[in-house]
Parts: C-alpha cells; structure tokens; sequence
C-alpha cells in the first residue's frame, strides 16, 4: 500500500498512475489538502469509468474529497479487477 498526504492542486493523479504502471496491484491512497478541487480528480475518474476495467487498481481518495457516486463507481471497477485477476 503507498498513502499519498496533504497533496496540493499541482499533483496530477493521473500522470503518476501511469507511472505507477508497473505495479498494477499496488493500492494507492490519495488525501489531498481541503483547498484543492476534485475536479480535475473528478474528470480522471470518469474517463475510468468510461473505459471499463482498468489495467492496474483504481485508486483511493480521502473521504469527503470526492461525491459519493464517483466513490461507489471506483469501488465497483476496484471489485471487476479483483474478479479480472482472479480469472486471469
């Protein structure tokens, strides 16, 4: 597990996730400061969920920084890539 903390408004999620591509199983959380706006996060999450099942583990974001639905929608493509690698 790798825990990411107090993260500004100029970390990009989703450049480091590609970077992280080699460690697809890795559960990476995310707590950014109060100040920064999801929406950028909220953007990357649903090009994720547009995409289907992810080749490497969504990610975690800190509670209350992103709306429930878009939690719930992680949650759901974190589940079809556990059941993806058990089948692999």
């Amino acid at each position: 597990m790798l825990t990411l903390c107090d993260l500004s408004k100029f970390f990009d999620v989703e450049t480091f996730l590609n970077s992280m591509k080699k460690k697809p199983n890795l559960r990476i959380h995310f707590y950014f400061e109060e100040s920064v706006d999801p929406g950028n996060i909220n953007a990357y999450i649903d090009k994720l969920v547009a995409a289907g099942i992810p080749d490497s583990r969504p990610p975690y974001f800190g509670y209350g920084f992103i709306d429930a639905e878009r939690r719930s929608q992680l949650e759901s493509l974190r589940y079809a890539y556990d059941l993806w690698l058990t089948c692999k």
